[in-house]
């Protein structure tokens, strides 16, 4: 009877041997089946990430291509309008098409006060109306009156608060001006730099303004002394004898 026990318990367990390792080679096949399908599946998702990777880099491409294309045409059209601003500003021949100013009147005015102008500063200049006005028609023929014109303009800007007049001023200054005025690459990127601005800082011009004043007290206002447009208006305010003396000595005076 024992003997028959066991050898029931022995027959019973080899079925169930062998199903075990059917199950496990079953376990094996579903397991090799399910990383496949991971691998496909991400597989697909790295190929759809390249495709939106290219098409994003080929939006980007254009758009560069785009925007770089529109800058050179910005750039050259800047560049036209500037050459032809400024030929038209320096060219002798148009200065009579350009209205010029107005010589200052000699009424209410002697000659010691129009004489000090050739010992004094260009400030004290400046600061006299009719001595002002003289100096502008003797820019107007040395073809660069709009020296002036920018330093009287910056001094508006200085007081403009609201940041849409600012802007306009701003835009103003390289259509009028920044052709014109011999101003530094420093000064004008300082400029450039609070045009983008919504509002623009007034202390971006000062070394612009510091230049352009520096141009005129060095150069312009010392040939303005000794101009005919001085001396002419000097020979208005005193006789002719004293004019022809002052012409060639201020010791004379």
């Amino acid at each position: 009877g024992i003997e028959s026990s066991e050898e029931e318990s022995i027959l019973s367990d080899v079925p169930s041997e062998k199903q075990s390792a059917i199950n496990n080679k079953v376990a094996v096949v579903e397991e090799a089946e399910e990383k496949k399908q991971d691998e496909s599946e991400q597989s697909k998702l790295i190929e759809n990430s390249k495709l939106s990777n290219q098409e994003s880099e080929t939006a980007e491409a254009k758009s560069s291509t785009v925007k770089k294309s529109e800058g050179k045409k910005s750039v050259v059209r800047q560049q036209t309008t500037c050459k032809i601003m400024a030929t038209s500003i320096f060219d002798v021949n148009l200065k009579v098409a350009r209205q010029a100013p107005e010589l200052p009147s000699i009424d209410g005015i002697e000659y010691p006060r129009a004489a000090s102008w050739a010992s004094e500063s260009l400030n004290n200049v400046l600061k006299d109306e009719k001595g002002r006005q003289l100096f502008r028609v003797f820019l107007h023929d040395s073809l660069a009156e709009e020296n002036l014109s920018f330093i009287e303009s910056f001094e508006k800007f200085k007081r403009m608060t609201s940041p849409a007049e600012k802007k306009q001023y701003v835009q103003e200054f390289f259509q009028k001006y920044s052709p014109y005025v011999n101003l530094s690459s420093v000064a004008l990127q300082k400029i450039k730099e609070t045009a983008a601005q919504d509002d623009p800082d007034p202390a971006a011009f000062l070394l612009a303004v510091k230049e352009v004043n520096r141009l005129l007290e060095s150069d312009q206002f010392p040939r303005f002394k000794r101009s005919d447009v001085y001396i002419n208006f000097l020979e208005k305010v005193m006789p002719r004898a004293y004019a022809d003396k002052w012409a060639t000595s201020f010791e004379a005076l």
